[in-house]
């Protein structure tokens, strides 16, 4: 249950980096207000400064390892393809499949700068 919810945690936030990027609202300034508020703190101040930055070679945790407990989580109990651990898994898969699974984990940011 941890990192199911970690996962989507982290998937979350790319996303929020993401929409931040696409409206012209500074990533970094977005990561800054985020990293300091209840939701988003402690994925922003452990996470959020290797998503703007787009290093992830700071290992702490490889993408490859947290979408294998994703993938287990979704598959040990009935979670139905329309729940957010159902998207984040899958979001975690489509990261692998581009080839960042021994990237830490919050290279799940790299997928949303590739598919644009």
């Amino acid at each position: 249950m941890h990192n199911l919810l970690g996962g989507t945690i982290l998937t979350a936030y790319a996303e929020a980096l993401h929409l931040a990027g696409q409206l012209h609202v500074s990533e970094e300034l977005t990561n800054d207000i985020l990293s300091q508020t209840g939701w988003g703190s402690l994925v922003g101040s452990s996470k959020g400064s290797q998503m703007v930055k787009g290093d992830y070679t700071d290992v702490h945790g490889s993408l490859d390892i947290l979408s294998k407990d994703l993938k287990y989580g979704i598959e040990a109990g009935p979670v139905s393809s329309d729940t957010v651990f159902y998207s984040a898994a899958k979001q975690f898969l489509k990261s692998q499949e581009k080839g960042l699974g021994r990237l830490d984990m919050a290279a799940i940011r790299e997928l949303y700068r590739l598919e644009d």
